[in-house]
């Protein structure tokens, strides 16, 4: 996909936890729908104190001050031709950088959707059938980390009394 070629499919965008990796709000578009037209509804029920990173796609003043008017803080990863000081002064700190790193968690649930839960391809065609098969495949990937949770690890011995 380019600004060139042309892309037909589906894309999901996604609001995932960085320390749980829960999924906590999914939008099914169009293959030819810009990213950043997702953003205001990801972002709507932000809560405030949030700490919010996404991709070099999403790098826009626009995006940057609608996190601001969130009381929220961005950690947007900036595109390299960025020139506004005060994002380049925030992306030499600590918190930045730790922030960013979560990046392959969240990168990692589209990477389980598509490899071990059959998102990679449209099961069905039309927006409303492939919104089907990805919230239900969103839904089968957070019940997996919820069980994780509450399983106990690999090795320790589970008892119960009755």
């Amino acid at each position: 996909k380019s600004k060139k070629k042309k892309f037909y499919g589906y894309k999901e965008h996604l609001r995932v936890n960085g320390e749980t990796g829960i999924i906590e709000k999914v939008s099914i578009t169009p293959g030819n729908i810009n990213d950043n037209q997702e953003f205001n509804y990801l972002t709507e029920d932000l809560p405030p104190n949030s700490q919010l990173t996404t991709d070099k796609e999403y790098d826009t003043n626009k995006n940057h001050q609608r996190i601001k008017e969130k009381q929220s803080e961005s950690f947007i990863i900036l595109k390299k031709n960025r020139k506004k000081p005060e994002l380049l002064a925030k992306k030499e700190t600590k918190i930045y950088q730790e922030i960013t790193q979560q990046r392959p968690m969240i990168e990692r649930v589209f990477a389980e959707a598509k490899r071990y839960q059959g998102l990679a391809k449209s099961r069905w065609r039309g927006i409303w059938k492939m919104a089907i098969q990805a919230f239900l495949t969103f839904i089968v990937i957070n019940c997996k980390r919820l069980v994780s949770w509450l399983l106990p690890p690999p090795g320790q011995i589970l008892s119960f009394s009755l």
